[in-house]
């Protein structure tokens, strides 16, 4: 049995997200369908905006390259009208899918804004792979094919020595070549950070 099931909050969060990804490439499809060939379209850039703002949530900001400032327009921020001052220049950064904007209030009329990863769970709603290495238990039990019981021995493998790759998986008994296989597309055994030691003078 899995130790930390997906409380069912996130099941909903993880489920809202997969229809509104779903439903935007249905509308972009619709769209192209009545629509003249100029070019290929821009890809979505889907964000999941947090904290101290009128409209928190997933959202897909409208312009080719969106940045923090776009994402945050559009979670209703308006800065000078309910809205709080931001350190300068962060408005301006540019934003990737599977990205989350944290926004705390720290004063009465200003917020600090910190960009972070997405759950592994949104994450591979999206279309990204979930790290052996970092992805929880119940995020490995997205994946088709997983079991309770291996999701378990990964997560537990890991807190001795991370998985280098992902053919070691098959270490774990009843795992084999074309399981490993299977889950390729979604799992990744990314590297871990070297930590190197100098000598002292």
């Amino acid at each position: 049995m899995l130790t930390q099931p997906m409380p069912p909050e996130r099941w909903a969060a993880v489920t809202l997200l997969a229809a509104l990804v779903f439903g935007s490439l249905m509308l972009r499809v619709q769209r192209d369908i009545y629509r003249p060939e100029v070019g290929p379209s821009a890809p979505l850039v889907i964000v999941h905006v947090v904290g101290d703002v009128p409209n928190p949530g997933v959202h897909i900001p409208a312009e080719a390259a969106p940045t923090v400032a776009h994402a945050l327009a559009a979670a209703g921020w308006r800065p000078g009208k309910g809205g709080h001052l931001i350190p300068e220049g962060i408005e301006d950064l540019r934003l990737e899918t599977g990205e989350r904007i944290r926004v705390s209030r720290i004063s009465e009329n200003t917020s600090a804004v910190l960009l972070e990863t997405m759950d592994g769970a949104e994450r591979f709603v999206l279309g990204f792979k979930l790290d052996v290495n970092t992805a929880s238990e119940s995020d490995l039990m997205l994946v088709p094919g997983m079991k309770a019981e291996w999701a378990r021995i990964i997560v537990e493998r890991r807190k001795r020595e991370p998985w280098k790759t992902l053919d070691e998986l098959r270490s774990i008994h009843g795992v084999g070549v074309r399981t490993v296989e299977k889950w390729r597309p979604h799992l990744e055994a990314a590297p871990t950070p070297s930590i190197s030691h100098a000598a002292p003078p």
